[in-house]
């Protein structure tokens, strides 16, 4: 599981390296011969937006394709990550820099549920065969009010099974938290969902936990505080 706050430590320490390897054996070993790798990134707003300015849909700038760039600095890809069909006036590279490259195709759509996940994954996720998917779904879950806890739990392990089942890496996030006002409804709502990185992290699955972040942050009694608002 990674915490985000700690992800950005790169180069990676030896006994990070061992992690990465030990949960995405097989893209260990490609990354380490500099083989071509192909991400493709899943969700919703969170996965496909950077921001809200003229550059809100740059892919590479999303939590995903910052990812997608460190891996490729870190294994030595000289080329880089291209975007696979990315948004009208965003860049497919971050520089014209020649060489082995990641490539990533950012298939995350604002507003999405769990309930769209598999509108991609039997249409358009494994045309060029990726080798890591990456899922967060979450927040329009939890605000919509139209998926139960139950159903989000079941949907998202049947998305995982069946990437797995594909031969594809699996990366998950935790859904965020929210800033919008009043911060008593919104903020810890998402922290009621069922958690995750709980169970992932005891099948062997790569987890990035934003809540972790935030506990860490205010400390576990806040946290507890925030469940109980949502749960009331």
């Amino acid at each position: 599981m990674i915490a985000p706050e700690r992800a950005a430590a790169y180069p990676l320490t030896p006994s990070r390296r061992q992690r990465l390897k030990q949960y995405l054996p097989n893209v260990y070993n490609k990354l380490k011969n500099r083989e071509p790798i192909h991400i493709v990134a899943l969700g919703d707003s969170i996965t496909e937006y950077y921001g809200y300015g003229p550059d809100a849909k740059d892919a590479l700038r999303s939590w995903a394709g910052v990812f997608a760039q460190e891996l490729a600095k870190e294994f030595f890809y000289t080329g880089g990550v291209r975007i696979i069909k990315p948004e009208k006036g965003q860049p497919e590279k971050a520089d014209p820099a020649l060489g082995p490259e990641i490539t990533m195709r950012n298939l995350a759509r604002g507003g999405s549920t769990i309930h769209q996940a598999f509108q991609h994954l039997t249409v358009d996720a494994f045309l060029n065969e990726p080798d890591i998917i990456m899922m967060c779904w979450g927040v329009n879950d939890r605000f919509s009010g139209l998926v139960s806890q139950p159903q989000y739990k079941e949907v998202y392990d049947a998305a995982i099974a069946y990437a797995l089942e594909r031969k594809a890496a699996v990366i998950v996030s935790a859904p965020t938290g929210s800033l919008m006002e009043p911060a008593r409804k919104y903020l810890g709502m998402t922290a009621t969902l069922p958690p995750p990185c709980a169970r992932w992290r005891k099948a062997r699955r790569l987890c990035a936990d934003p809540w972790l972040a935030m506990t860490r942050a205010v400390g576990a009694a806040a946290r507890r505080r925030l469940r109980l608002w949502h749960r009331a």
